[in-house]
C-alpha cells in the first residue's frame, strides 16, 4: 500500500497469512481456491511494490529503495509460504506421491475445475500476474546494474584521476605525475 505523501511502500491488509487451522471437512477445491487467492493478492501487492521500486530507481531514491526492499523480501517469504501450502494441497490430494508420478498442478486444477469453475480462472489469473511480476522485476534489475556500472566507471575515473598529482614543474611549467601514497608511521 502506497503511502501518499512519501511514495513509500508498506505491507497492507493483502499482506496476510492464511489461515493454518483450516477444517478437515472442507474440500480440496476450497483450499486449493483460498490459496490461490491468497497467492494472487500477494502477487498484486509485489507488482505493485515492483512499479514503485521503478520510479525509485529512476529517482535514485536509495533510503526509499531500502525500504521497499525491505517489504519485497517480506512479499516474497509470505509468497513462498503460500507456495509450500499449495505443494502440500497438491501432494495431498494426489495421496502423497511424488511429482514426478506425472500429474502436474496445471492438471489437478484442470480436473477440479470441471465442477469449480472459478479454479482454473484463479490458477490462470496467479500465472498471469507471476509473468508480469517478472518482467517488472526483470527491468528493474536491468537498471539496478546500469546503475552499478556507471557508477564502477565513476569510481575508476576518480581512481585514476586522484592517483595523478597536477603540480608546477621546475621551470614553471604545469607538469603531470604519478601520486605515489606515503605510509606515515604514527609511533615513530
Amino acid at each position: 500500500m502506497r503511502d501518499e505523501v512519501g511514495g513509500h511502500f508498506h505491507a497492507g491488509p493483502r499482506c496476510r497469512r492464511m489461515k493454518n487451522d483450516m477444517p478437515s471437512t472442507r474440500s480440496h477445491a476450497d483450499i486449493l481456491k483460498e490459496i490461490l487467492i491468497g497467492q494472487l493478492s500477494l502477487f498484486k501487492e509485489l507488482h505493485d511494490l515492483l512499479e514503485l521500486e521503478t520510479a525509485q530507481l529512476a529517482a535514485m531514491n536509495v533510503h526509499a529503495m531500502q525500504e521497499s526492499n525491505e517489504v519485497k523480501m517480506v512479499l516474497l517469504a509470505q509468497i513462498d509460504t503460500f507456495n509450500s501450502k499449495l505443494r502440500n494441497t497438491f501432494l495431498i490430494n494426489r495421496g502423497g506421491q511424488d511429482s514426478s508420478a506425472g500429474t502436474s498442478l496445471g492438471e489437478l486444477i484442470a480436473s477440479l475445475s470441471t465442477r469449480h469453475k472459478e479454479l482454473g480462472h484463479l490458477y490462470q489469473q496467479n500465472k498471469n500476474m507471476a509473468s508480469s511480476v517478472q518482467k517488472v522485476a526483470t527491468v528493474n534489475g536491468a537498471i539496478s546494474e546500469r546503475f552499478i556500472k556507471t557508477l564502477r566507471k565513476a569510481q575508476a575515473f576518480l581512481a585514476r584521476n586522484t592517483q595523478t598529482s597536477n603540480m608546477y614543474g621546475a621551470t614553471g611549467r604545469f607538469t603531470q605525475r604519478a601520486f605515489t601514497p606515503t605510509m606515515i608511521n604514527r609511533k615513530a
